[in-house]
Order: C-alpha cells, then sequence, then structure tokens
C-alpha cells in the first residue's frame, strides 16, 4: 500500500473497519448502511456497537457474514444517532442505535476467514475481530490496522473494487 501509515488511519485520515453482520447483511446492504443498537437489550452500552458512531465519510469497511468477506464499502457519512432501520426483521435490539450510510462494492469472489485469519491473528489487533486461536469474535463493529486491511486486499488480490483501491492507496 502507498501512503504514509499509523496505526489506524491512512495518511488522509481515514480509517478501516470489519463488521460482523450475520443476519442483518442482507437488509444493511439493501439499505446501504450499517447500523448498531445504542444500548442492548439490559441497558448496557458495547463499545463495538458505540463504534458505529466513531465511523467518519471516506472510512473502509469490510462486511463479514458467514464465514466470508462480502464486500468492502466507503462510509458517504459519519456515524450519526438513529432509529433502527424498518427493514430489520429482527426485533433483538432497542429501537435508537447509531447508523452509518455507505456504498457497498460486493466482492465476485468472496474472502473467506480461514484464508486470512492466520495472518490477522499475527497482527495481534487490539480490541479487534479477530481472537487469538484465529476465530472472529462476537461483537459489531472493530477498527482495523492498515496492515489488517492489506491483508484482506491481497486476498481479494485483483478483484477488488476500483473506488476501494483508491480509498486504501492501492
Amino acid at each position: 500500500l502507498r501512503g504514509i501509515w499509523d496505526q489506524t488511519t491512512t495518511a488522509s485520515g481515514h480509517a478501516f473497519w470489519w463488521v460482523n453482520q450475520g443476519k442483518t447483511y442482507k437488509d444493511e446492504l439493501k439499505g446501504s448502511l450499517m447500523w448498531a443498537p445504542q444500548e442492548n437489550k439490559r441497558g448496557n452500552a458495547l463499545f463495538h456497537h458505540k463504534n458505529v458512531s466513531a465511523v467518519k465519510k471516506g472510512d473502509v469497511i469490510a462486511h463479514y457474514a458467514g464465514g466470508t468477506i462480502l464486500a468492502l464499502s466507503i462510509a458517504n457519512s459519519n456515524g450519526y444517532s438513529a432509529t433502527s432501520p424498518t427493514s430489520f426483521t429482527t426485533d433483538d435490539w432497542q429501537k435508537q442505535g447509531w447508523q452509518v450510510d455507505t456504498t457497498y462494492h460486493v466482492l465476485s469472489e468472496p474472502v473467506h476467514i480461514r484464508t486470512i485469519s492466520p495472518e490477522l491473528t499475527a497482527l495481534n489487533l487490539s480490541k479487534g475481530p479477530i481472537n487469538s486461536s484465529g476465530g472472529v469474535n462476537q461483537g459489531y463493529l472493530y477498527r482495523l490496522s492498515p496492515a489488517a486491511i492489506e491483508v484482506i486486499a491481497r486476498a481479494a488480490g485483483h478483484l477488488l473494487p476500483i473506488p476501494i483501491t483508491e480509498a486504501i492507496g492501492l
């Protein structure tokens, strides 16, 4: 990757994120957004939900569901307070949450976790999406280092959409 990197952002100040979407992937893809509740059912704020409020316009997000990274997106907005999208088919969360509007770029060939897990584990990402066993941590949104997004980009190879390669400086 080109550019001057610190631990969490590009030279232009954009950050990288990993979102575990699971059952919400299709709804969020269709709505061009990411959404997480501000509090869980017990009234507790979770850091991986609150991270949605820290996303800034231009940040790059890797979308994980079903054992693969299915898409990469670029944030079109900063994180903001919003009610749960009406398209959500679950009532598992509080209605008030954090939202980011995004442009999804679905990968023509998803990146399976087993192809990138060893490299991501070796990065020892603090509060990251991958645990020390190489499995995916339960939670919603995690900050990634430039080295981690480089691992994902390398695995996707020539299949990366042009807006994503430009955003991450390839």
